[in-house]
């Protein structure tokens, strides 16, 4: 940074360095032409976003850049920024509270003035910025501190970020791709005009030295983020499982637990399989009349009829077993001729001989009885 410098800069930065580092020196509040880092120490914060009116601007457009920053810090109560750039050339439009790190060079610009944080932790600071003439691409390095008010600078936060904006072009980022996979780490990211020898332009490598992750990865059961969506087994359902050896969605027992996924098979989450290797039998299973504890419950055909499966007596209205009608007398059963009927022979039937054997036996009985008056009568 210090070759961005005329030699005056450079000596005012380290003097400022030194004397940092050599004594309890307090803040100014009017900044000095060097990185925040130099005399704020602590680096949590604050959250910096650096955005531009224009983000493809052609060469020596004015371009309206607007600082937003936001503290991390619960104890801030206000902040400066430090900006370089290594084309064109500010343009302050915030003479009150804003200048150039040096007289007369407007490729950095720093808070002359320190600004209040606002109930939500905010402030901004607005500075122009004019476009070289040539097609290319310029690079804004941003740094910010936040401070307190106990006049101390060891205990204030800084943090820095990086910009890149291209004039003249529609520029590209290009990115290494170390695994060659395809796809490009975000973090080596170069913006350009042209294409770069060994580099791409697809990014979104979450992981440039493994070709099996990337945004076109199929996820997997392994606790990693295959595809860089940010999520790790995502869909897959990890958690604690079991040993499924007949792969029937029941385990054994839950004496070997592993962490695992729902779609890797030989592991289920339930347990209580009485037959790990039968995967017909398991809590899960319906109950058959078959003399085995098909379900697992501990209990054998329970609720299961001792009848299935086999015919019961007909009942229908034709009459063959029903009320409507019976079997008659001297029916056949075996397929003879029965008066043009075939019927067959039943307890009713039986019970219908017997009836008639009886009224005929009563009938012979009032005959005799009747020959025996007769008779009498003709004696006498």
């Amino acid at each position: 940074m210090g070759q961005r410098f005329a030699p005056r800069a450079f000596v005012i930065a380290t003097a400022g360095f030194f004397a940092a580092i050599s004594s309890n020196a307090s803040a100014r509040p009017t900044g000095e032409p060097q990185a925040c880092a130099n005399c704020h120490y602590e680096t949590e914060g604050p959250l910096i976003d650096l955005r531009f009116d224009n983000e493809s601007p052609d060469t020596g457009d004015t371009v309206a850049l607007t600082l937003e920053l936001e503290a991390v810090n619960a104890e801030a109560l206000r902040t400066g920024m430090f900006i370089t750039v290594d084309g064109g050339q500010f343009v302050l439009v915030e003479p009150e509270s804003t200048r150039f790190a040096e007289d007369g060079v407007p490729t950095a610009v720093l808070h002359s003035e320190p600004r209040d944080l606002d109930g939500s932790g905010q402030a901004q600071f607005q500075v122009e910025w004019v476009a070289p003439d040539q097609i290319g691409v310029v690079e804004f390095e941003v740094w910010s501190m936040t401070g307190n008010s106990n006049g101390d600078s060891a205990d204030d936060h800084h943090a820095t970020r990086t910009y890149s904006i291209a004039h003249g072009c529609d520029g590209v980022y290009y990115h290494l791709d170390t695994d060659g996979d395809g796809f490009g780490d975000p973090e080596s990211a170069v913006l350009s005009c042209d294409p770069i020898d060994g580099r791409i332009a697809q990014g979104g490598d979450c992981n440039d030295a493994d070709a099996t992750v990337n945004p076109g990865a199929t996820e997997l059961c392994n606790a990693v983020d295959d595809n860089c969506d940010g999520e790790a087994d995502e869909g897959l359902e990890p958690g604690i499982y079991y040993p499924d050896t007949d792969n029937d969605g029941y385990a054994e027992n839950f004496n070997e637990p592993e962490f695992t996924c729902a779609s890797e098979p030989g592991y289920a989450a339930e347990g209580g399989d009485c037959a790990p290797d039968d995967p017909e039998i398991n809590p899960g299973a319906p109950e058959r009349a078959n003399g085995v504890d098909d379900n697992c419950n501990g209990e054998i055909d329970e609720d299961v009829s001792s009848e299935e499966g086999s015919g019961g007596p007909s009942s229908d209205s034709d009459g063959a077993s029903g009320e409507s009608g019976g079997a008659l007398p001297g029916a056949n059963d075996d397929g003879g001729d029965s008066g043009g009927c075939h019927v067959h022979a039943s307890e009713r039937s039986g019970w219908a001989a017997v009836g008639l054997w009886a009224l005929l036996l009563g009938v012979g009985t009032r005959r005799r009885r009747s020959d025996r008056r007769s008779d009498r009568r003709s004696i006498v």
